[in-house]
């Protein structure tokens, strides 16, 4: 599938090029932003149909918001290729859903903290995890730790003021906030272990 979008995605800046509507000596920078937002739609248009056909779109919505703006400070495991990436992403959020139903047909105000807690503990322990694709020098490191606990912490607040109003999506924000801690300390066993194979 990797190949299929890259194949299309130069496609696509190889029509602008032609045209006139991009630089040649950019093409390739253009041509990975392409790759990219493509590999992003397909990801929310799959997220978008599972919470359809859940019934459940605006928790997976809030769900889907809520981790990808964590992620972005935290960051955390890292597939090798876009199709395991995908096909993890989506038969996890299938998963995630599944509990957020089961934890909405009950009062689970202190299972939901716990979650969010280690959320908060993880994002101050490990985040932020960069990638291969997305170096960060110390000065950033800080400001993207400060900004993941900052969020952690924020979506704590609005979570409870949720569950004092008895809005049910504060579970889904603390599912979300769950799957990112996970990925965090998964990322940062994965990171120790390969650095521990090669020593």
């Amino acid at each position: 599938m990797d190949k299929v979008i890259d194949s299309f995605s130069e496609r696509i800046i190889n029509y602008f090029v032609s045209r006139d509507l991009i630089k040649d000596n950019k093409k390739r920078l253009y041509q990975y932003s392409m790759t990219n937002i493509i590999q992003s739609s397909i990801c929310i248009i799959g997220t978008l149909l599972i919470g359809l056909c859940m019934g459940m779109f605006f928790e997976n919505l809030i769900f889907f918001l809520v981790f990808k703006i964590l992620r972005k400070y935290s960051g955390g495991l890292h597939a090798g290729k876009y199709i395991y990436c995908l096909l993890f992403s989506l038969s996890a959020n299938v998963v995630f859903m599944l509990i957020i139903k089961y934890l909405q047909s009950f009062d689970s105000v202190v299972i939901v903290l716990a979650f969010e807690l280690l959320s908060l503990l993880s994002a101050a322990l490990f985040a932020p995890l960069e990638n291969k694709n997305k170096r960060i020098n110390g000065k950033e490191a800080m400001i993207y730790k400060i900004m993941a606990i900052a969020i952690s912490f924020s979506l704590i607040v609005v979570s409870y003021i949720l569950v004092y109003y008895g809005n049910p999506f504060s579970v889904p924000i603390g599912m979300a906030m769950l799957f990112n801690g996970i990925l965090l300390v998964v990322g940062k066993l994965s990171m120790y272990a390969k650095s521990k194979k090669f020593q």
